[in-house]
C-alpha cells in the first residue's frame, strides 16, 4: 500500500478531548456474557433467542484511586483550531459508573476572554440533569490553560439559579482530536490511488485557497478527527480475473466480510476502504456498500468502495471531467472528493440536500439541520448544486474550501458516539412525503406490484413508473433507486408505525436526465423485502407504501399503494418463516445473493425445503441461490490479497431456476415482470451454456406469451421476440 501520510491540519491549540477520572466511553449499552452487543430488534422482539442475559456494559470505568463521590465525565471543547464552532459538549456519568446512563449535552460558548494566559469559557443553552442528584444543571464554566505539554482546564458545572455547584473539577486533556478511528485501506492492481490531493491542482477554486496536500487523515483532522491507518492495508492482485475487473455489490460486501481483517460483526471504531477499479455499472464511482440491518447480526457502515477508473466521473475522458476542464485535473480532483464523500457517509452523515428527511439525533436549536441542497460541503453533489444542471461544476468549487460545513463538524464532533461509530445507530432517514406546493403536475408516479397480497416471508417486489402526463416534454432524472437519494421510500405496518426504507447501500452515481415526451415512462422494480432497518413485513396484515421522486429542478411527484401479507399457512410454517429475520439472510435477500454467506445461504435453503417448491417465496430464494453462480464470481479471502474466481455453474442455476419457468405467471406475480425477465435471461444462458438451446427457447416463449396477455410495453415484447428467433 503506498503511504500517502502528509502533515495534517494545524492542531488546536486547546481544543480537543478532556477526561475526568477515566472518561466516559461511546459504547455503553446491553451486552451478553461474552461481551457482544445485542440489537435493538434482539432486545425488544422475543422472537430471538438470546446467547444470554442481558447485561449492562458500564459507560465508564473511574480511575483507581479516584473520590467514589467523582463523577466521570469526557468534555468535547471546540473554541479554535481549524472551523471552530464555539461550542462545549459533554458526556457525565454518577459515582455508581455500572448503574449509572451517562447525561449527554451540547452548550454554545456565549463567553471566552483571555486572562493571564488561560481562556476563561462560559457555556450554556442546554440542559441535562446531574447524576444521582436530579439536579438540572444548565451552565458549565472553565478555565482552561495551555500548560507545559498538554492543555487542562477547571470545571464546574452551574445547576439551574446558579444556587449549587458541582466542582470545580481538574481536568486534563486527553487528546487534540474529538474522535479517533482506524482505517484499513487496500487498493485493486491497476485501480488508481485518490490521495495526495493538492488543492491548487484545479484552476476552479476559490482565489484566496491556501495550498495544502490533502490526505485521508488530513482532510478527517479538519473535522477533528484522528484517522489512524492499519497496517494491514494491502494491494489486491486480480490476475486471476482475466478481463472481468468489474465489481459488484455481492462481490463487494463478500469481500469485506472475509478480507478486511479487522471485520466484526458489531459497532467498532473502525471502516474498510477499498479503492477497486470498476462496478458493474459505468455510472457508478463510489458507494457506502454495507448498511445497518435491524435484525440480529445487523452492523451498518463499515465498508466503502470507489472505483477509481469509474468512466463518468474519474478518468479524463468522462463526461464530467470534460464538462470541467482540464479534465485531468478534475477527474483527481473528483476521485479524491469522492473519497472523502463516501467515506462520510460511513460516519453517518447524509447528503447535504437530505439532512431533514428524519432523525433520531436531534441537534440543539441553536444550530438545527436544515436541508442545503448548494451546501459548499463533501457530502454535497457538486453538479446538483451548481445551477444550470449537468455535469459542469464550476459554481461549486469556485466557493469550495474542502471541508464539511458547520453542521456536519457538530455531529462528527459533537453527537454521541453511538451515532457516529461505524455499525452503530442509524440516524439519517428518509420520509417518502413531499410539500404539496412543489408537486410536478406534469409527472404521475406510480407504485404497483402484480399483487396486492404476499404471503409471510415472500420477497415483495413493487414497481416504480414516472410518467409524463402532459401535453409537452418534461426533463426528468432516471435515479429511481433510492440509494441515490432522489426516491424516497416509507412503509407503515399492521401497528401503524411508519418507518423509512432504505437500500443496504448509499451511491455516488450519474444524476442521468431525460427528456420525457408526452406519455412516456420511465420504470423501476424496488425490492423492499429488506433494508437498512430490517424486515418491514414481519407480521401479517395490511401495509401502506409511500413512494417520493425529486427531479432535478425542484419539482416532486408522490404515490401510495396497500398491500397485505397473510398469515403463514401453519404453525410450522411461521417457525421456519421467523428464522429468515436475521440480519445476514437480509443481506443475501437485498444484495441479490452470496457465494460466500454460507450460513446464510443454508438458512435460505432449509427454509425452502420446509416451505415446500408450490411456497410463493420460494421463486426469489431459488433466484439468489441461482444468480451468484450465473457467472464467474470474484472472491477476496481473508488470508490472501489476491483475487480468486470462483467459477459459474450452469446446472445448478438450471436446477434452481427451474420453477420460475415452470411457472411463469406465478413467478411474475412474486419478482415482478422487471425481475422475471432478467430471472428467465440468466436461466436461458445457462442451459445455453449446457447445450439444452431448446429449454431456453421454450421458457422465452412462455415469458413472451405472458408479457402479451399481460400488455406489456411493446419495446420489451420485440426484444423478447428477438431472443426466441436467435434460439430458433
Amino acid at each position: 500500500m503506498t503511504d500517502c501520510s502528509q502533515p495534517e491540519a494545524p492542531m488546536a491549540s486547546l481544543s480537543g478531548r478532556y477526561v475526568y477520572n477515566g472518561g466516559v466511553a461511546d459504547n455503553a449499552g446491553f451486552v451478553s456474557a461474552a461481551r457482544q452487543a445485542y440489537t435493538q430488534a434482539e432486545l425488544h422482539n422475543p422472537m430471538y433467542a438470546l446467547a444470554s442475559p442481558v447485561y449492562t456494559q458500564p459507560a465508564a470505568t473511574a480511575r483507581e484511586g479516584a473520590s467514589s463521590d467523582d463523577p466521570v465525565f469526557t468534555l468535547h471543547v471546540d473554541v479554535d483550531g481549524t472551523d471552530p464552532l464555539g461550542v462545549v459538549s459533554g458526556q457525565v456519568a454518577g459515582p455508581e459508573i455500572a448503574a449509572s446512563t451517562p447525561a449527554h449535552f451540547i452548550g454554545r460558548v456565549s463567553e471566552n476572554a483571555l486572562d493571564a494566559g488561560a481562556r476563561k469559557l462560559v457555556v450554556d443553552e442546554f440542559r441535562f440533569t446531574w447524576p444521582d442528584t436530579g439536579e438540572v444543571v444548565d451552565r458549565l464554566e472553565l478555565v482552561v490553560a495551555p500548560g507545559g505539554g498538554a492543555p487542562t482546564a477547571e470545571v464546574a458545572f452551574v445547576v439551574v439559579g446558579g444556587g449549587r455547584r458541582h466542582g470545580p473539577y481538574n481536568v486534563a486533556r486527553e487528546s487534540a482530536h474529538f474522535r479517533q478511528i482506524e482505517v484499513e485501506v487496500d487498493i485493486e492492481e491497476g485501480a488508481v490511488a485518490a490521495e495526495p490531493y493538492v488543492t491548487t491542482m484545479h484552476p476552479v477554486r476559490p482565489m484566496d485557497l491556501l495550498e495544502e496536500t490533502l490526505t485521508l487523515e488530513s482532510a478527517f483532522a479538519k473535522a477533528g478527527l484522528s484517522i489512524v491507518r492499519s497496517p494491514s492495508g494491502d494491494a489486491i492482485k486480480t490476475t486471476a480475473a482475466g478481463a472481468d475487473r468489474r465489481w459488484s455489490f455481492p462481490e463487494l460486501h463478500d469481500a469485506m466480510q472475509s478480507h478486511w481483517s479487522a471485520f466484526a460483526n458489531r459497532p467498532q471504531w473502525k471502516m474498510w476502504i477499498f479503492l477497486a477499479g470498476l462496478a458493474d455499472s459505468d455510472s457508478l464511482g463510489g458507494v457506502m456498500f454495507d448498511a445497518d440491518v435491524r435484525e440480529p447480526g445487523g452492523v451498518d457502515r463499515q465498508g466503502t468502495a470507489l472505483f477509481t477508473l469509474c468512466p463518468h466521473f474519474h478518468t479524463p475522458e468522462g463526461d464530467y471531467p470534460t464538462s470541467n476542464a482540464p479534465a485531468p485535473e478534475a477527474a483527481r480532483r473528483e476521485l479524491f472528493f469522492n473519497l472523502i464523500h463516501e467515506s462520510g457517509h460511513a460516519f453517518n452523515l447524509a447528503h447535504s440536500f437530505q439532512k431533514q428527511e428524519g432523525t433520531a439525533w436531534e441537534p440543539p436549536p441553536w444550530m438545527a439541520l436544515e436541508n442545503t441542497p448548494q451546501a459548499l460541503s463533501w457530502m454535497n453533489y457538486p453538479d446538483e448544486a451548481t445551477p444550470g444542471g449537468g455535469s459542469a461544476a464550476a459554481w461549486f468549487y469556485e466557493r469550495f474550501r474542502f471541508r464539511f460545513d458547520d453542521g456536519e463538524n457538530l455531529f462528527l464532533r459533537h453527537a454521541p458516539g453511538r451515532f457516529v461509530e461505524m455499525g452503530n445507530e442509524t440516524w439519517f432517514q428518509n420520509h417518502g412525503r413531499v410539500a404539496l406546493g412543489t408537486v410536478d403536475p406534469r409527472l404521475e408516479l406510480v407504485v404497483r406490484a402484480p399483487t396486492d397480497t404476499f404471503e409471510l416471508g415472500e420477497a415483495v417486489f413493487v414497481e416504480l413508473r414516472l410518467r409524463n402526463v402532459s401535453d409537452g416534454p418534461v426533463l426528468a432524472h432516471r435515479n429511481l433507486y433510492p440509494s441515490d437519494g432522489l426516491v424516497e421510500v416509507a412503509v407503515t405496518n399492521p401497528r401503524g408505525e411508519r418507518r423509512p426504507w432504505q437500500p443496504i447501500a448509499r451511491t455516488r452515481s450519474t444524476v442521468a436526465t431525460e427528456v420525457l415526451a408526452p406519455g412516456q415512462a420511465l420504470y423501476r422494480e424496488l425490492n423492499i423485502t429488506m433494508g437498512q432497518l430490517g424486515f418491514p413485513f414481519k407480521e401479517p396484515g395490511p401495509y401502506r407504501v409511500e413512494v417520493s421522486y425529486h427531479n432535478t429542478d425542484g419539482g416532486t411527484a408522490a404515490a401510495v399503494m396497500q398491500l397485505h401479507v397473510r398469515p403463514p399457512r401453519s404453525y410450522d410454517d411461521g417457525r421456519a418463516i421467523s428464522t429468515l429475520f436475521e440480519a445476514g439472510v437480509g443481506r443475501v435477500l437485498q444484495a441479490g445473493g452470496s457465494r460466500l454467506m454460507d450460513e446464510a445461504n443454508d438458512k435460505i435453503d432449509w427454509v425452502a425445503d420446509r416451505l415446500g417448491e408450490g411456497h410463493p417465496a420460494s421463486y426469489y430464494f431459488g433466484a439468489v441461490r441461482a444468480v451468484p453462480m450465473a457467472k464467474p464470481y470474484k472472491l477476496l479471502r481473508g488470508d490472501s490479497d489476491e483475487v480468486q474466481v470462483a467459477e459459474e455453474d450452469p446446472e445448478f442455476v438450471e436446477r434452481r431456476l427451474s420453477p420460475v419457468v415452470e411457472r411463469p405467471a406465478e413467478a411474475a406475480d412474486v419478482v415482478g415482470h422487471i425481475v422475471y425477465r432478467r430471472l428467465v435471461d440468466t436461466y436461458t444462458d445457462a442451459v445455453v451454456e449446457t447445450q439444452n438451446r431448446e429449454q431456453g427457447r421454450q421458457a422465452q416463449s412462455a415469458m413472451l406469451e405472458l408479457f402479451r396477455a399481460r400488455g406489456v410495453v411493446q419495446p420489451v415484447l420485440d426484444d423478447v421476440e428477438r431472443r426466441v428467433d436467435e434460439l430458433r
